[in-house]
């Protein structure tokens, strides 16, 4: 049997190895601590202050992202830019742009920052742009834009993040493009009815969370599900499919989302929330 001092020092052992076995805490990585000091963030970006916490939001274009000291422990949200409705020919929404979520740690050093812009409906429509973070580890976070709607008969929708919907009237229909798994969903086809010249029955565009509806006899197809984030202290739908109501359709406002009426997509985007004041 063991004696006592025997398993208090095997008890000993074990918890070195276990306090050994944990990563070493930077200066200020106490996410929900206190009595540390924050990182000097240097960027364009003016935060905006959530208790503790800054919320840095980037819109389309490129920015540098400088930690200058310390470590930052960040939230992010990346949001591909929306796919359009085309112009020429209106009748399907736009997909959504991808959308990646997750925590990182940024050492002191430079990240770059590309937000995406979305889709223009000039013609026959266009994707929403990428967006992407580089971490300095080399990886590089990219949340891919919208598909666009379909521009005319015999033409599906767009691939993207998710795809746009297809198209549909009396002569017959199109499938919706295609979503890439992880970021997004398809788009939903166009279903033929009535006669030659009747109005769109084109499809929806496909969301970040989820499918999109597709067109039918009552003229409406709606467009996939976004995602609910809160990084901004509020609980916001991301990246959600635009729908076709009869060629009169209602887009989404909120980043990532797909395009109809007004039919440009909507912009991505980029936000980190960061622990900034420790009580």
């Amino acid at each position: 049997m063991q004696t006592l001092m025997g398993m208090q020092a095997q008890f000993m052992r074990a918890r070195q190895n276990i306090v050994s076995a944990m990563p070493m805490r930077a200066q200020n990585m106490d996410w929900q601590g206190s009595g540390t000091s924050p990182p000097t963030i240097i960027t364009s970006v003016t935060p905006v202050p959530l208790g503790v916490f800054d919320v840095y939001t980037f819109t389309p274009g490129s920015y540098n992202f400088i930690v200058k000291n310390n470590v930052a422990l960040a939230d992010y949200l990346v949001v591909g830019g929306g796919g359009a409705s085309p112009s020429n020919l209106p009748g399907t929404g736009g997909g959504a742009g991808g959308v990646i979520t997750g925590r990182a740690t940024l050492r002191p050093g430079t990240y770059a920052l590309t937000v995406g812009a979305g889709g223009s409906s000039s013609g026959a429509g266009a994707n929403g742009g990428n967006t992407s973070f580089t971490l300095l580890s080399g990886q590089t976070l990219v949340a891919i834009g919208g598909g666009a709607g379909s521009s005319g008969p015999g033409i599906n929708g767009v691939a993207g993040a998710s795809g746009g919907g297809g198209w549909g009237d009396g002569n017959g229909s199109t499938g919706g493009g295609a979503g890439i798994p992880g970021q997004g969903f398809p788009g939903g086809a166009g279903i033929a009815f009535g006669s030659t010249g009747a109005a769109y029955g084109g499809g929806g565009g496909g969301g970040a969370g989820g499918p999109a509806r597709p067109g039918g006899t009552s003229l409406t197809s709606t467009g996939g599900p976004g995602l609910i984030s809160s990084i901004t202290g509020s609980a916001i739908e991301y990246a959600q499919g635009a729908g076709s109501i009869n060629g009169i359709g209602a887009s989404p406002t909120s980043y990532g989302s797909g395009g109809f009426n007004p039919p440009d997509g909507v912009s991505g985007v980029i936000i980190l929330k960061i622990r900034a004041r420790y009580v």
